[in-house]
């Protein structure tokens, strides 16, 4: 269940499996369950999102070798969930994409504003 997926990472940090999480595009991320899909990001809560990718190299990992979600960097304390949608083929749709973008932007506005 989506639900559980994201109190998961809300718990832990990091996805318990690499499938239930994905990078899209400037520092948007999905959570992952089956064609469901809801995106997020993270935020200092003042307005800021730094753009984070998946760990390429273990050198430049936050978690240890042994840990296999080590590819995972680590996130603010806040996650803000944004566009949900349903997958409806092998790729994101960029048109989902860009309204996370927006929905994103959006967000932190306002609490820059704030």
């Amino acid at each position: 269940m989506l639900v559980q997926i994201i109190r998961n990472f809300a718990d832990d940090g990091k996805p318990r499996r690499a499938a239930q999480v994905n990078v899209l595009e400037e520092g948007v991320w999905e959570f992952k369950r089956a064609s469901k899909r809801v995106t997020f990001w993270d935020t200092d809560g003042s307005g800021s999102c730094v753009t984070r990718s998946k760990i390429d190299d273990i050198e430049n990992a936050h978690r240890g070798p042994d840990d296999p979600m080590w590819k995972f960097p680590d996130f603010e304390q806040q996650l803000r969930l944004g566009h949900c949608f349903g997958k409806t083929g092998e790729r994101t749709d960029p048109q989902d994409i860009q309204v996370s973008i927006v929905v994103k932007e959006e967000d932190l506005s306002y609490d820059r504003a704030a």
